[in-house]
Formats: structure tokens, sequence, C-alpha cells
């Protein structure tokens, strides 16, 4: 639609709903803005929406334009047009990074590992396609549950949802995902909706498109504002599909204070995810001692252990019933006076000593280490860990904090991606690329678990309840495997 008088003219732009999901929630978010970059670094025509209209684009020509210069604008506007009916995300979104960057790179690729540490190049990324996330709509009788989530592994899942963009270089799309997290403005974006269990559980994954890193350094800064608006925006995204329990995992749960920043409506749960993860890392860790004959007197680390899910398990391993060998506690720089109190805290409930550390140095000795932290704000190496005996590195991060290229280095090292489960009844579902069919996050998993069974007076939000820990412990060996 045009309007305005002579040559001044506001172009409404109206996109009819392109194939590509990600296209329409580039258009939905900045339609506008996507045009005028567009027209701007490919016809040299410069326009820009109106402020209070973001999808009016403002034409305001010289008193001295000329019929060629119609024709470009006409012709950038075709143009424009073309890509979007195309869903062509590559071409429109190609300008924003360096044109040095945009061919392949195979020197690149092959530093980009998954989560079984194999390489891939480009080519192979693609062979591994396709993947789709799923879009059912629910039954209705199905629990709804949403998981709110950011993004775990930014690049797979942009190739994931639009693989011609497998033919930029690994740094072309790092710097395309740090461009698209400016202009998404962490707007929450439904990404995928399954069924499972038989179609008692409709699971509606929303995501926040910003990287950990991305999210702990807004959180920590001005912005901290608008990341708590957009995460309550997810939860009434979640309340307005009809979700009975929404689940925020991943960094999402670490910006909104597990979950204590956000207003929730009488009826649906509010869960950070942290509580199952925690249970299901310390079956996991258990299982692995008996498997590696880690027994008797044993010394722990917990690198993270101020953390809501470091701190869960430092208090479940300090009692001599579960753990009779030495703790030590790791945390960040500076947490030295936390750490002491949270030692204090700690006292009398286990009959090893307790040492708290800021340095990663520490857990040299450990034969079991523990790592659950938040960011990339950890740097683990072989200089930490002991070369002399076996030790258990268990990593619950998110995104993982220690590097499976790891065990080549220390041998003796058995590294435990923890927090991992399988659903028996849903063995060829797939909810993220980086996951094998049939398995879950723990922290997602949780939402099912509440939409199986709901469980409205355990609290799963603020600090992890051990007791909490252990009646979703025994609900998980009810309907799911720990992997």
């Amino acid at each position: 639609r045009v309007t305005g008088r002579g040559a001044m003219l506001g172009l409404e732009l109206k996109h009819e709903a392109p194939a590509s999901r990600m296209m329409r929630e580039l258009l939905r978010v900045a339609g506008g803005y996507w045009c005028s970059s567009y027209l701007l670094h490919h016809h040299d025509i410069r326009i820009l929406p109106t402020l209070s209209a973001p999808s009016v684009l403002r034409l305001e020509p010289s008193a001295f334009f000329t019929t060629d210069a119609m024709d470009r604008v006409v012709s950038g506007l075709r143009d424009y047009c073309s890509i979007i009916s195309t869903s062509d995300v590559r071409a429109l979104l190609g300008h924003l990074v360096d044109p040095s960057r945009r061919g392949r790179r195979v020197s690149d690729e092959l530093q980009e590992t998954d989560r079984d540490s194999s390489p891939r190049t480009v080519d192979s990324i693609s062979s591994r396609m396709p993947f789709c996330y799923e879009q059912q709509t629910p039954h209705p009788n199905a629990r709804r549950v949403a998981f709110v989530f950011n993004s775990i592994n930014p690049t797979r899942e942009l190739i994931s949802e639009e693989p011609g963009l497998a033919e930029l270089s690994l740094g072309a799309r790092l710097e395309l995902l740090e461009r698209l997290q400016v202009a998404m403005r962490l707007s929450p974006t439904p990404l995928f909706a399954t069924h499972l269990f038989d179609q008692r559980i409709w699971l509606s994954g929303i995501l926040i498109p910003a990287t950990a890193e991305a999210l702990t350094g807004l959180g920590q800064s001005e912005h901290r504002v608008l990341i708590r608006q957009r995460m309550q925006e997810a939860l009434d995204l979640a309340v307005a599909q009809g979700c009975q329990c929404v689940v925020f995992g991943a960094q999402t749960s670490v910006v909104t204070d597990a979950c204590r920043t956000l207003q929730s409506p009488a009826g649906v749960h509010l869960s950070t995810g942290n509580t199952l993860t925690a249970a299901v890392l310390i079956e996991q860790i258990a299982a692995a001692c008996g498997r590696l004959g880690l027994k008797g007197e044993r010394h722990i680390g917990i690198v993270g252990a101020l953390g809501n899910i470091g701190s869960a398990v430092a208090r479940w391993f300090c009692r001599p019933e579960r753990w009779p060998g030495k703790v030590t506690l790791v945390g960040r720089p500076g947490s030295s006076k936390r750490l002491e109190l949270f030692r204090a805290a700690l006292r009398g409930k286990v009959d090893g000593p307790i040492d708290v550390s800021c340095g990663l140095e520490h857990v040299r000795n450990c034969d079991v280490v523990v790592v659950a932290v938040s960011g990339s704000g950890v740097s683990l190496n072989v200089s930490h860990l002991n070369a002399d005996r076996p030790v258990l590195l268990a990593d619950v991060s998110q995104p993982a904090a220690v590097p499976t290229s790891l065990r080549l280095a220390r041998p003796n090292v058995t590294i435990l991606r923890g927090g991992l489960v399988s659903l028996p009844q849903d063995p060829t579902v797939q909810l993220s690329p980086q996951l094998p069919r049939g398995t879950c996050f723990a922290c997602g998993a949780e939402g099912i678990l509440l939409g199986l069974e709901p469980q409205s007076d355990l609290r799963l939000t603020g600090e992890i309840s051990l007791d909490s820990m252990a009646r979703l412990g025994e609900l998980a060996n009810r309907y799911l495997r720990i992997v």
C-alpha cells in the first residue's frame, strides 16, 4: 500500500507468509529494516522505515531526482520482493558479513565439533541434514508444556533452520549470528512443537535468539531490564499457548534469577529445570564411579559450586553417607567470601575437610571433577587434571565448558556429559540438531514429567530443594532412562 503525496511517499510492506519460518520471524520483528538494509547494500538506495511504523518505508527523494533513480528504486524493490517470495535467507542477509568470509573455509569448519568431537566440513554438515523442527498442532487431550531456552550450539541451529547458510564459513556464520542477535532484540520465537508419550504431552519450544555469552553479558549491563522483559514475554507466549507448565532452561534460568523475577499466573507451574538436572547428574556420577572403581574416600571437586546446580550437588555430596572423602568447592575469581560462607553452612555435614578456592588448579588432585557453570567463563584444560590415575570429569554446563578433545590429551580422564535423559516411548523424536534421537536435556524433561504427573506442591524455582530432587528422581525412573 502506498500513501503520501507527490514524491514523498510511504510504502507499507505487507509480506505474505514465506515458506521459511526463519524468514517469517525476520520479517515479523524488523521487516522494514531488512528491506532498507538490503536496498542500501545491493542497490545503493538509502531509505528508512518510520519509527512509529517499522513496516512503512519513507520515500523522500531529492528535488533533483531523475527517471533513472526512480527506475533503480523500482528495480530494487522488485529484487527484494523476489528474495522474500523464494525465502532466500542467504540472499537477504549475506551482506551482513565480511565479503572475505562468505566462501567455504574447510580449515574453519574443521574446528567446529559436535558433542562426540567428530570434525566436520561444510559438506558433511549438510549431509547430516535434513533436520527440521516439528510443528504439530496440540491434541485436545494433551497436557501442554513449554520449554524456554537460548541458543546452545548456534551455528548448527542456524544451518538446521536454513541449510543454505551452511555455504558460509564458520567465521561468517558467527558474525551473522552476532548481528542477528542485535536485530532480533531477543524477541521470543516459537521454534518447535511436538507430541510425546502417545500425545499425552504437547511440548512447545520457545527460543530466545541469543547465545549464552550474549545473555550473560547483557544480564550484567544496563540492558538487564530488556532481558527480563523478554523473558516475561516468553512466559506470556507460553501461557497464551495454553501451557500449564513452563520451564526456563539453559541461560534463561540464570538471567531470571532462577525464575524469581517472573510473574506467573495462577495455575501455571514455573520451573528452572535445574532440579531434575542435578538429580540426573548425581545418579550419572554414582554410576560412572562404580564403572571406574572410584570408591572409598575419594576426592571430589565442584567447579561452579556457588551456582544453582553446583551448590545443590555440593549440598548432596557433603553428607558422610553419600561421600566419605574430601570435597573442594571452586568458584569464579572474586567469590572467596561467598565460598567461605557456603563452606560454613556445610560444616558438620561431611567427615572429610572442605576446601574452597577461586582457582582451577585446586582440582588437580581430585578423582571426580564436576563442572556446572553458565556462560563461557571457565577454561579447564589438561594442566588442571591429575595425569597419574583415573579421573571422572562430569560436565553439565550448557554450552559445554570442557572440550571433548581433552580426552585425547588425557587418556586417564573419562568425560561425562551430564544432564541427558532418553525418552523410551519416543525413540525417534529429535528435539534439537545436537541431540541424538530419543533424548532430551534433563531441564526440558523436567517439564515433561510435570506434564505427565503434575506436582503442584514442589518448589522448582530459586534454590534447588534436595527433597524435590529426590522426588523428581523417583518420577524420572518411572518414565525416563538416564543416558
